[in-house]
């Protein structure tokens, strides 16, 4: 139970590096859209 709960955290520690990754990334295209 412990080794499962260590993935899970694991996996959500990911989730919340990819997303946000995605809204850096989508910053970076709205503030390009604004410049042009």
């Amino acid at each position: 139970m412990l080794v499962i709960g260590k993935i899970k955290g694991q996996m959500e520690k990911n989730i919340g590096i990819t997303s946000a990754i995605e809204v850096t990334v989508q910053d970076l295209v709205v503030l390009l859209l604004n410049v042009v």
